[in-house]
Protein backbone atom coordinates (compact mmCIF):
# COMPACT_ATOMS: atom_id res chain seq x y z
CA UNK A 1 0.00 0.00 0.00
CA UNK A 2 1.26 3.54 -0.85
CA UNK A 3 1.46 5.76 1.70
CA UNK A 4 1.67 9.87 1.11
CA UNK A 5 5.73 10.89 1.66
CA UNK A 6 5.65 13.62 4.00
CA UNK A 7 7.39 16.24 1.75
CA UNK A 8 3.66 15.32 -0.49
CA UNK A 9 1.70 15.83 2.48
CA UNK A 10 3.52 19.80 3.44
CA UNK A 11 3.19 20.22 -0.70
CA UNK A 12 -0.62 19.49 -0.49
CA UNK A 13 -0.92 21.36 3.03
CA UNK A 14 0.85 24.31 1.21
CA UNK A 15 -1.11 24.63 -1.21
CA UNK A 16 -4.71 24.37 0.51
CA UNK A 17 -3.68 27.05 3.25
CA UNK A 18 -2.93 28.81 -0.16
CA UNK A 19 -6.04 28.58 -1.55
CA UNK A 20 -7.67 29.12 1.61
CA UNK A 21 -5.44 32.73 1.70
CA UNK A 22 -6.90 33.48 -1.31
CA UNK A 23 -10.36 32.60 -0.22
CA UNK A 24 -10.08 34.54 2.73
CA UNK A 25 -8.77 37.75 0.98
CA UNK A 26 -11.57 37.52 -1.56
CA UNK A 27 -14.40 37.10 1.55
CA UNK A 28 -13.10 40.36 3.27
CA UNK A 29 -13.35 42.02 0.42
CA UNK A 30 -16.85 40.65 -0.51
CA UNK A 31 -17.53 41.95 2.90
CA UNK A 32 -16.24 45.62 2.20
CA UNK A 33 -18.49 45.59 -0.84
CA UNK A 34 -21.51 44.63 1.38
CA UNK A 35 -21.78 46.35 4.60
CA UNK A 36 -24.27 44.15 6.58
CA UNK A 37 -21.44 41.40 6.34
CA UNK A 38 -19.35 43.23 8.50
CA UNK A 39 -21.27 44.96 10.70
CA UNK A 40 -22.65 43.71 14.05
CA UNK A 41 -26.60 43.57 14.87
CA UNK A 42 -27.56 45.34 17.69
CA UNK A 43 -30.67 45.16 19.28
CA UNK A 44 -32.59 47.74 20.75
CA UNK A 45 -31.14 47.09 24.37
CA UNK A 46 -27.65 47.61 23.14
CA UNK A 47 -26.58 43.86 23.08
CA UNK A 48 -25.59 41.79 20.33
CA UNK A 49 -28.95 40.31 18.19
CA UNK A 50 -27.38 36.59 18.01
CA UNK A 51 -31.23 35.63 15.78
CA UNK A 52 -29.37 38.21 13.11
CA UNK A 53 -26.03 37.76 13.85
CA UNK A 54 -26.25 33.99 13.15
CA UNK A 55 -27.67 34.37 9.85
CA UNK A 56 -25.00 36.74 8.87
CA UNK A 57 -22.34 34.04 10.49
CA UNK A 58 -24.22 31.10 8.06
CA UNK A 59 -23.54 33.83 5.29
CA UNK A 60 -19.87 34.07 5.77
CA UNK A 61 -19.39 30.70 6.31
CA UNK A 62 -21.92 29.81 2.56
CA UNK A 63 -19.45 32.26 1.10
CA UNK A 64 -16.13 31.22 2.49
CA UNK A 65 -16.79 27.37 1.04
CA UNK A 66 -18.53 28.62 -2.23
CA UNK A 67 -15.05 31.17 -2.80
CA UNK A 68 -13.00 28.29 -1.47
CA UNK A 69 -14.28 25.62 -4.12
CA UNK A 70 -14.39 28.38 -6.71
CA UNK A 71 -10.85 29.26 -6.12
CA UNK A 72 -9.56 25.65 -5.63
CA UNK A 73 -11.05 24.80 -9.45
CA UNK A 74 -9.17 28.03 -11.10
CA UNK A 75 -6.14 26.83 -9.14
CA UNK A 76 -6.75 22.85 -10.52
CA UNK A 77 -7.68 23.95 -13.85
CA UNK A 78 -6.10 21.50 -16.74
CA UNK A 79 -4.55 19.30 -14.17
CA UNK A 80 -5.27 15.62 -12.99
CA UNK A 81 -6.28 16.58 -9.68
CA UNK A 82 -8.95 18.87 -10.62
CA UNK A 83 -11.43 16.55 -9.94
CA UNK A 84 -10.84 16.80 -6.08
CA UNK A 85 -10.76 20.51 -6.12
CA UNK A 86 -14.74 20.01 -4.35
CA UNK A 87 -12.33 18.71 -1.79
CA UNK A 88 -9.70 21.13 -1.66
CA UNK A 89 -12.16 23.65 -1.35
CA UNK A 90 -13.77 22.22 1.48
CA UNK A 91 -10.89 21.85 3.42
CA UNK A 92 -9.65 25.45 2.70
CA UNK A 93 -12.89 26.92 3.93
CA UNK A 94 -12.17 25.74 7.38
CA UNK A 95 -9.78 29.13 7.33
CA UNK A 96 -5.91 29.34 6.88
CA UNK A 97 -5.35 29.45 10.60
CA UNK A 98 -5.93 25.96 11.08
CA UNK A 99 -4.08 24.78 8.18
CA UNK A 100 -1.31 27.17 8.89
CA UNK A 101 -0.88 25.49 12.33
CA UNK A 102 -0.98 21.79 11.05
CA UNK A 103 1.75 22.63 8.19
CA UNK A 104 4.08 23.86 11.08
CA UNK A 105 3.42 20.56 13.17
CA UNK A 106 4.10 18.46 10.34
CA UNK A 107 6.88 20.35 9.35
CA UNK A 108 8.41 19.86 12.96
CA UNK A 109 7.92 16.11 12.74
CA UNK A 110 9.68 16.00 9.66
CA UNK A 111 12.51 17.93 10.65
CA UNK A 112 12.41 16.11 14.06
CA UNK A 113 12.56 12.78 11.96
CA UNK A 114 15.77 14.17 9.92
CA UNK A 115 17.41 14.87 12.56
CA UNK A 116 17.18 11.47 14.24
CA UNK A 117 18.34 9.99 10.98
CA UNK A 118 21.45 12.48 10.57
CA UNK A 119 22.38 11.46 14.43
CA UNK A 120 22.27 8.26 13.61
CA UNK A 121 24.54 8.22 10.87
CA UNK A 122 27.09 10.56 12.44
CA UNK A 123 26.45 7.71 15.63
CA UNK A 124 27.36 4.73 12.64
CA UNK A 125 29.92 6.94 11.37
CA UNK A 126 31.89 7.54 14.38
CA UNK A 127 31.88 3.70 15.57
CA UNK A 128 32.79 2.57 12.16
CA UNK A 129 35.75 4.78 12.53
CA UNK A 130 36.71 3.23 16.16
CA UNK A 131 36.45 0.09 14.54
CA UNK A 132 38.83 0.96 12.37
CA UNK A 133 41.22 3.02 14.23
CA UNK A 134 40.78 -0.45 16.77
CA UNK A 135 42.31 -2.13 13.86
CA UNK A 136 44.90 -1.05 13.06
CA UNK A 137 46.53 -1.21 15.98
CA UNK A 138 45.51 -4.88 16.37
CA UNK A 139 48.55 -6.72 16.23
CA UNK A 140 47.36 -9.95 16.02
CA UNK A 141 47.50 -13.52 18.14
CA UNK A 142 50.26 -13.50 20.31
Amino acid sequence: MDFLKVDDLIGLLEFVLAVSIASERFVTLLKTMIPWLSEESIDPAGSLDLTKDRYKSLTLQFLSLAVSILTAYIALEGKDEQKYFWLVGAMASVGSAFWTGLLGYITSARDIKKSEATEKRLDVAAKAKSIAGNAKTFTGPS
